[in-house]
């Protein structure tokens, strides 16, 4: 039946927590994915928002550009107008460097300065034939009905838009240290919280050196992950090492600058999310534990349950061979008186004597029977009126060495002292625990075969202590009954007052009980306001103590 619960127990509860515990870990990895992706798809969007924001700036130009452009060409104006809007708009445009009217494929209208571009076939191009030539092959390598062409010439980025009349564009160079501002400032502003954000791109360590005077963080660079592994991220104080999270390019004319997104203090974010993985690890293994505890508790308890069990069955079949004695004693000394084949008087007598005795200890095992079945049911209640200690353990005493004369008992000596106080309490619910505790002693101190006969010894004195280390002192009378048995251990003796419990050596002895005898002894006691205490060691002996509280004697 044991083996059976616990493999019950382990295929139902520990085999469960074990894939529980395997899929929490399962879990726990996955969750960290999603939130290592989540990081990655924020850091992207702010990348994507910074990109945004420039790759805005510059179609905000363009389309400034266009209008002023195409307005003063819808006039008719000459070359001086086109100074005038091209003063205007350089001077309202941060962005714009310089404004540019071309015709495809004769070549600029505007600057004048700008001769007509030569072809590509030419030998050699100067720094003014660069920008037509890259004009005409961004033109002709456009898509059907595009209209903004943005590129570089040079060191510098132009942008570009076609308008609706015939084969005219106009556009401007990007002024690069408004860029390069605007580019700090983007990059500044979407650096905070856990991420910063660096850019990289040729020419941009000026403004690098600037950005770290003006506001303590190196945020642009010129080779980042280029020569030097993140030379952006080693140089500034507030951001570690580490791979990004993100990147991204920039649209043409900036399409050579990418942006990056790391965490700031990788190290304690991941020291973090450690914490974090740790705390849910230990949840779960918390989990484990206490579903493996309650687990063991089931399986402690269920046990118990089952040498419960077996002991009140062998208390039933004590009981029943307890109750065959007396029974079929009297039943022979019964028929022999009833068949008259006893003829002698005094014969007679003794026959009748031994049957009103088997009556006794039969009243007696019954009700000790009742007092058991009522203490196991809680029911139990005491009445509570002065006794003398001393005359009660006397008759029980007097009482128990009636039944057990013919048992081959050991000799039961009392010792009252003189003078002891009264108790208050339940004259036949104490005279139980002394017959029980006489009980023990006749079971356990029987004498080995060939042996004499050990005596048992039954005390009453008074005396004064503390029952805890924090109460008061008090008066107790003792009851005390010392046997010479096999003795108990240390765990034996913790046990000793739990129902149903039976020592080894009370089974490897074959000794009748159920192991509920001490126990109702500590009901009693403590119903009474005392308790009850074992003092013992292998081999030496048992000493059981009851103490009750001493009351005034009673006028």
């Amino acid at each position: 039946m044991k083996g059976k619960l616990i493999l019950l127990v382990l295929l139902l509860v520990v085999l469960p927590t074990a894939i529980l515990t395997l899929m929490a870990g399962l879990a726990l990895r996955d969750w960290e994915a999603v939130v290592q992706q989540r990081l990655r798809d924020s850091a992207y969007s702010v990348l994507q928002g910074v990109a945004s924001r420039l790759n805005s700036a510059l179609d905000r130009e363009a389309e400034e550009v266009a209008a002023a452009m195409a307005d003063a060409v819808a006039r008719g104006a000459a070359v001086a107008a086109l100074d005038e809007v091209n003063g205007r708009v350089c001077e309202a445009r941060p962005l714009v460097a310089q404004t540019y009217l071309f015709m495809n494929p004769w070549g600029f209208l505007y600057p004048p300065e700008l001769a007509a571009a030569r072809q590509d076939g030419d030998a050699a191009l100067t720094a003014d034939d660069a920008l037509p030539v890259a004009l005409r092959r961004e033109i002709a390598s456009g898509r059907e009905g595009q209209s903004d062409y943005r590129f570089r010439a040079g060191e510098d980025r132009y942008c570009f838009r076609a308008l609706p009349t015939g084969a005219l564009y106009v556009g401007f160079r990007v002024r690069r240290e408004e860029w390069q501002r605007r580019l700090w400032q983007a990059v500044r502003s979407a650096s905070s919280g856990g991420l910063a954000v660096l850019a990289e791109g040729p020419g941009l360590a000026g403004v690098a050196e600037a950005g770290r005077e003006a506001a303590g963080g190196v945020l642009l660079s010129d080779s980042f992950g280029v020569q030097e592994p993140r030379p952006a991220a080693e140089a500034d104080g507030e951001v570690a090492g580490g791979q990004p999270l993100a990147e991204t390019r920039l649209r043409p004319p900036c399409e050579e600058t990418r942006l990056y997104a790391l965490l700031r203090n990788p190290d304690e974010a991941w020291m973090a999310g450690a914490r974090r993985g740790r705390l849910v690890g230990w949840g779960v293994a918390l989990l484990a534990a206490g579903i493996l505890a309650g687990a063991w508790l089931v399986l402690r308890e269920a046990t118990r349950e089952i040498e419960r069990v077996r002991a009140r069955s062998d208390f039933v079949m004590g009981l029943s061979h307890d109750l065959r004695t007396p029974v079929s004693g009297m039943k022979v000394l019964a028929e022999s008186l009833y068949l008259d084949t006893v003829t002698d008087p005094e014969k007679r007598k003794r026959f009748l004597g031994a049957i009103v005795r088997e009556c006794e200890r039969l009243n007696q095992m019954v009700e000790r029977v009742l007092f058991f079945v009522r203490f196991g049911q809680g029911a139990l209640a005491y009445g509570s009126q002065p006794l003398d200690a001393g005359a009660l353990v006397a008759e029980a005493v007097q009482r128990f060495c009636a039944l057990a004369a013919d048992s081959g008992a050991a000799a039961v000596r009392l010792e009252t002292e003189a003078g002891a106080p009264r108790v208050r309490g339940d004259e036949s619910a104490l005279a139980q625990v002394v017959f029980n505790l006489l009980d023990n002693a006749a079971k356990y101190g029987r004498p080995e075969k060939g042996d004499a006969p050990c005596e048992t010894r039954v005390t009453v004195d008074t005396v004064t202590r503390r029952r805890r280390p924090w109460s008061r002192r008090r008066r107790w009378v003792r009851l005390g009954v010392h046997d010479r048995g096999p003795g108990l251990t240390a765990r034996e003796a913790r046990r000793i007052f739990s129902r149903f419990y039976r020592t080894p050596s009370a089974r490897r002895r074959n000794v009748s009980g159920a192991g509920l005898g001490l126990a109702l002894c500590r009901h009693v006691a403590a119903a009474h306001g005392g308790w009850i205490e074992v003092r013992s060691r292998p081999g030496m002996g048992s000493s059981f103590f009851v103490f009750l509280p001493a009351a005034e004697e009673a006028t």
